[in-house]
């Protein structure tokens, strides 16, 4: 039992290492990711200050915190994109990386309704 629980806790901290290590590559090559981040930290002050609860400061938060984990999907797949294609466009390549930028888009967008049906309804 205690060493299937020492596994379990190694695997766990290997999960948590490469998912940071994820987080600096694009803290430190995508400025979008880094422009999201002051962004979204701007939105907690102001969600924390103008919210009713705690439950609301969530509410508003989630499309932001939803709107990032796109942005770290769509810098994957631009990178596999960019690997593959060894620097080539092709059309079913430019086509992929066009709908995952849409995808960051479209969390964009909804985040902006979720802020100004939250405040202006």
């Amino acid at each position: 039992m205690v060493k299937a629980l020492r596994s379990i806790f190694n695997q766990l901290i290997k999960a948590i290492l490469h998912s940071w290590e994820g987080l600096k590559f694009a803290w430190g090559f995508e400025f979008s990711f880094r422009l999201e981040i002051f962004l979204a930290f701007g939105a907690f002050l102001i969600a924390n200050f103008l919210a009713n609860n705690a439950f609301d400061v969530i509410y508003l938060m989630t499309p932001i915190v939803i709107t990032m984990a796109f942005e770290l999907c769509n810098t994957s797949i631009e990178k596999t994109i960019d690997t593959l294609g060894k620097g080539q466009i092709k059309d079913s390549f430019k086509s992929i990386k066009d709908c995952a930028s849409a995808a960051v888009f479209v969390m964009v967008l909804w985040s902006l309704i979720t802020w100004f049906f939250y405040f202006f309804r």
